[in-house]
């Protein structure tokens, strides 16, 4: 579950429980503060990325646009808008092995850690820099 950065959404991912502790997500769900401050549905949709982490967060520039981890990218899209298609925020140089379990962002969205079973990745959007912890410190199977 994750609140937009002016706390007037909810939004939950919602999925299917696989092997290995592995989560797909198969639905987005969003909830709007209304009038009277409680919290209705705004929005519940069909989601087809397989390959996406169970935790995202609204961007912080435009709360209709959602911000995903999957292997190779970090990447956002608009709920809203049924046509809307994926784009790349940041490619990954280092491409995690499998389905993120987890990501974060720092408070302005500009760095990044997600996490795998095998990897943890930091990122510096803005730079480039990405720091591989796991190759780093010669960790695996976190």
């Amino acid at each position: 579950m994750t609140v937009s950065p002016d706390e007037n959404k909810i939004g939950i991912a919602l999925g299917k429980q696989l092997i290995k502790d592995h989560v797909m997500v198969t639905e987005i769900v969003v909830y709007k503060r209304n009038r009277d401050n409680v919290f209705e549905l705004e929005k519940m949709r069909d989601f087809e990325d397989t390959d996406a982490c169970i935790t995202f967060q609204f961007s912080k520039t435009n709360n209709s646009n959602l911000l995903f981890f999957s292997r190779e990218e970090v990447y956002s899209f608009n709920y809203l808008d049924e046509s809307s298609e994926r784009e790349t925020v940041y490619k990954f140089e280092n491409q995690l092995s499998d389905t993120p379990r987890f990501g974060v962002f720092s408070k302005d969205q500009r760095k990044c850690i997600v996490t795998s079973s095998q990897d943890v990745l930091f990122v510096n959007l803005d730079t480039g820099e990405e720091v591989d912890f796991d190759e780093r410190e010669k960790i695996s199977s976190i």
